[in-house]
């Protein structure tokens, strides 16, 4: 033990350690079933993931970009605004 604190203090971020105690209940609470959430594995650095199961790429960018057409409409909580090509700066 003494050791593996003494190598975290070097700040490399080696090694990892991850507390089941903690992570499986945290499954549970989302939904996991138990025998999926002791199966949780680690991925890249620090991402939890449940394998063929999660999706697994968490260092990458991703995100959704709306397509909205001429005429769409936007909906808003406060506003009903209809999107205009007239509005687009190039």
């Amino acid at each position: 033990m003494i050791n593996t604190v003494e190598t975290i203090r070097l700040g490399t971020g080696i090694p990892q350690i991850f507390n089941d105690e903690v992570i499986i209940p945290s499954f549970l609470n989302r939904g996991v079933n138990l025998e999926d959430a002791r199966d949780y594995s680690v991925v890249g650095c620090v991402e939890l993931s449940i394998p063929g199961k999660t999706y697994g790429l968490h260092d990458i960018a991703l995100f959704n970009m709306l397509k909205i057409e001429p005429g769409d409409p936007i909906i808003s909580p406060r506003f009903d605004i209809t999107f205009s090509s007239a509005s687009l700066s190039t």
